[in-house]
């Protein structure tokens, strides 16, 4: 089962990828936001391209657990995104995934920051599941 990673960002949406078994994950070049149509466009492209069978979502999570207005941002993506497509939509709390990201990273090229943070959340994603 193949899993696309999104790290939804205002300006960038970051992309990994998982392997057919679950196991590793890889990240993927940013989708610039210049507007939402043509990054779901681009979402959906890559999903028939790598023949994905879900999509996890990184959820922002506010102070205290509660929503903040970026959750807000993201969860309106979702919404907009399942009007598009049948593919099943994971959310996935995706606290720390940038600092972690950044840490991996540390001392090459941060251009691709959105993408390891979707590869941070992916790889949280299918720890928790192998773990079940």
């Amino acid at each position: 089962m193949k899993i696309l990673s999104i790290d939804h960002g205002n300006k960038r949406i970051g992309i990994a990828i998982s392997d057919e078994l679950g196991i590793s994950a890889k990240a993927h070049p940013t989708i610039q936001v210049n507007n939402e149509d043509f990054a779901i466009k681009q979402i959906l492209k890559l999903l028939d391209e790598h023949n994905c069978d879900s999509i996890l979502i990184g959820i922002p999570t506010g102070f205290e657990g509660k929503d903040s207005s970026q959750t807000l941002v993201v969860k309106d993506f979702i919404s907009k995104l399942r009007s598009k497509t049948q593919v099943p939509i994971i959310e996935w709390d995706e606290t720390y995934s940038s600092k972690i990201a950044s840490r991996n990273i540390k001392g090459k090229k941060k251009n691709n920051l959105d993408s390891e943070a979707a590869k941070v959340i992916l790889l949280e994603y299918l720890s928790s599941q192998t773990s079940n």
